[in-house]
C-alpha cells in the first residue's frame, strides 16, 4: 500500500513503508500549499524528485531547499541540476538524470523518461533564464505498486511504452491545464484523455494551477467517467492523502 497526497499545483507527497517522496515541491507562493518551509527538516522525506525547470515544479528554489533541509538528494533533468548547483546556496545534494535514467533500492525504484512540453504561458525573465528542458516524468515502483507522476506533458508514444513495459499504473498524477496557461481548456481536457487512453492506469490523480472552482476537473470528469469505465478518477481534493493498495 501507498499513500500519495496532492499539495497544489504538481506537488505530491507518495509515501510507502520507509519510502516518502516528494514530487515537485513547491511551497513559497503556491497558492494551494498548505505547508510551510519549516515543516521539513530530517526525517520527513527520503527523497526529492523535480520534473522541469518551470517555476511551479522546481518551485523556483523551493526543492532544492527542501532537500538540503531534509538531508536527502534531489534529482532533476540535468541541465537544471547544473543550475541548481550554481546558483542555489542551500548545501543539496543534487543530482542529474536524463532520458532512461533508474535507481533502484530495497522496495523502491525509480525511473526518468523525457517527454514533450505543451505551449508555455509568458514567465517572467528570471524563470525564463532557468533551464526548463527537458521535460519528463517519473514512474516509481514502491513495494509492487507503480506510480507515474507527469509535470506536464503532451500525448506521446511514451505513454504507450510506459503501459507496454511494466505492471499496470496503480496511480498516474496527471496535468490538467486551466486558466492561466496557454492551452484552452477544450485542449487540455482532451490531451488529458489522450494520455489516459494510452496509459490505461488503475486511477488518475489530476494535477494544475491551483483553482478552488475546480474548473478543469470538472470539465473531464463527465467525459472521463463516459469513456473509461475501468480507470478511477479521484476526486481533487488538496490535503487529503489517498490510500492505494
Amino acid at each position: 500500500m501507498f499513500t500519495a497526497t496532492w499539495r497544489g499545483n504538481a506537488f505530491f507527497e507518495i509515501a510507502a513503508g520507509d519510502v516518502h517522496l516528494a514530487v515537485d515541491p513547491w511551497i513559497r507562493g503556491n497558492p494551494g500549499c498548505s505547508l510551510r518551509m519549516d515543516e521539513f527538516r530530517p526525517g520527513r522525506l527520503t527523497h526529492v524528485f523535480v520534473t522541469h525547470g518551470h517555476p511551479g515544479h522546481w518551485g523556483r528554489g523551493d526543492s532544492a531547499d527542501i532537500a538540503a533541509a531534509c538531508g536527502v538528494p534531489l534529482f532533476a533533468p540535468r541541465p537544471l541540476a547544473e543550475h541548481i548547483r550554481k546558483t542555489r546556496d542551500a548545501n543539496a545534494d543534487v543530482r542529474g538524470v536524463e532520458n532512461g535514467w533508474s535507481l533502484s533500492g530495497e522496495g523502491f525504484s525509480a525511473e526518468f523518461r523525457v517527454c514533450p512540453h505543451p505551449e508555455s504561458p509568458d514567465l517572467r525573465p528570471e524563470d525564463a533564464a532557468v533551464p526548463s528542458e527537458p521535460n519528463g516524468l517519473y514512474r516509481f515502483t514502491l513495494y509492487g505498486k507503480t506510480v507515474v507522476h507527469v509535470g506536464d506533458g503532451l500525448p506521446d508514444p511514451v505513454f504507450d511504452d510506459i503501459r507496454r513495459t511494466g505492471a499496470r499504473v496503480d496511480l498516474a498524477c496527471l496535468p490538467l491545464w486551466g486558466a492561466g496557461m496557454a492551452a484552452g481548456m477544450e485542449d487540455a481536457v482532451a490531451r488529458l484523455l489522450r494520455i489516459v487512453e494510452a496509459l490505461r492506469p488503475a486511477r488518475v490523480a489530476c494535477h494544475n494551477r491551483f483553482d478552488p472552482a475546480l474548473r478543469a476537473w470538472n470539465a473531464v470528469c463527465g467525459r472521463f467517467r463516459r469513456e473509461f469505465s475501468d480507470v478511477e478518477l479521484l476526486p481533487q481534493r488538496l490535503d487529503e492523502g489517498v490510500a492505494i493498495r
